[in-house]
């Protein structure tokens, strides 16, 4: 089998690591031998450091019929324990039946701070979730649903 020019085995090389002198922590690695690197280091900032951004993940269509809702573990968990499994059908229903008996009254939810897990949803009833559950997330909005839920 050709493997397009390569031999399958890493060339030898050699790194120079360049240290801020201040701190003492490396910065970048250098590395000419094996093709010229320049790799640069930082640092990872604490949770609590006030220049570290989250990104919250939003719903996506994943075909023509099916929205995956981006929701931290605990609140997929605490949905599945009242409506049981988080199938598109289920969830949909759930949606569609809560918008119904809601009218439009807001609720308000804490934001957890999980990963994010996908839930299936049809893009009707995503269309219905964003018309009754005025939340800022996916998750705000499940959070929303939650508390209709137990309402």
């Amino acid at each position: 089998m050709e493997r397009h020019g390569f031999s399958g085995v890493r060339k030898s090389s050699k790194s120079l690591w360049i240290y801020e002198r201040k701190t003492g922590k490396k910065r970048y690695s250098v590395t000419t031998s094996a093709g010229i690197k320049i790799q640069p280091y930082f640092d990872v900032p604490v949770p609590s450091d006030p220049s570290l951004f989250y990104f919250r993940a939003q719903s996506e269509q994943i075909d023509s019929d099916t929205i995956l809702l981006w929701v931290a573990h605990s609140t997929a968990n605490a949905l599945r324990a009242k409506i049981r499994a988080l199938t598109k059908e289920n969830v949909s229903k759930t949606v569609v039946n809560l918008a119904s008996a809601l009218k439009g009254n807001p609720a308000v939810a804490t934001v957890d701070a999980d990963m994010a897990v996908p839930i299936p949803i049809s893009p009707e009833a995503r269309a219905v979730l964003f018309t009754t559950f005025e939340g800022i997330s996916d998750e705000h909005r499940a959070q929303l649903i939650l508390k209709a839920l137990a309402d």
